[in-house]
């Protein structure tokens, strides 16, 4: 629906719904933990961390 609120964090944040998505290009995943792992072509990175390398 257009307009519709995202309610559930896990939704937003489980790499598994980037898993999904089968297409060529790179997908990133930031958050606030401290601790990152990149898995299956995802790149996670803590936001601070990659506001401060722009």
């Amino acid at each position: 629906m257009e307009g519709e609120e995202v309610t559930d964090y896990k939704k937003v944040t489980d790499p598994e719904t980037l898993e999904a998505i089968k297409d060529n290009y790179p997908k990133f995943l930031l958050s606030k933990d401290a601790f990152t792992q990149n898995r299956y072509g995802i790149i996670h990175k803590n936001v601070f961390e990659w506001l401060i390398e722009k």
